[in-house]
């Protein structure tokens, strides 16, 4: 499903929402920081959790980034294959078999 942007009548595509929150850092954008924040939280799927821990740098550049892709991790332990616990220590120091085990999985 394609999001657009419209822009004085004209469609663009959307920007890459880890990209404007780097611009938004770097220039002390709050706004544009906060509505990126948002945007990669939600989007952030089961399906998707895995390559943006393997691809996106930011997450262990930023760490309000790094704490919306571990609350994700956390609440969808279930869901996340066990064979992917040794990337997200690495990248987001958690340790996702003691999550498993304090929660009966």
């Amino acid at each position: 499903m394609a999001h657009y942007l419209y822009w004085w009548g004209d469609c663009l595509e959307p920007a890459d929402a880890f990209e404007m929150y780097r611009i938004a850092h770097k220039y002390v954008i709050n706004g544009l920081r906060s509505a990126a924040l948002r945007h990669i939280a939600k989007w952030i799927s089961k399906s998707s959790v895995l390559e943006d821990l393997r691809t996106r740098e930011e997450i262990t550049l930023f760490p309000e980034i790094k704490e919306v892709y571990s609350n994700f991790c956390k609440a969808a332990y279930p869901h996340i294959p066990n064979d992917s616990d040794e990337l997200i220590k690495d990248v987001l120091g958690l340790d996702m078999a003691q999550i498993r085990s304090l929660r009966g999985f």
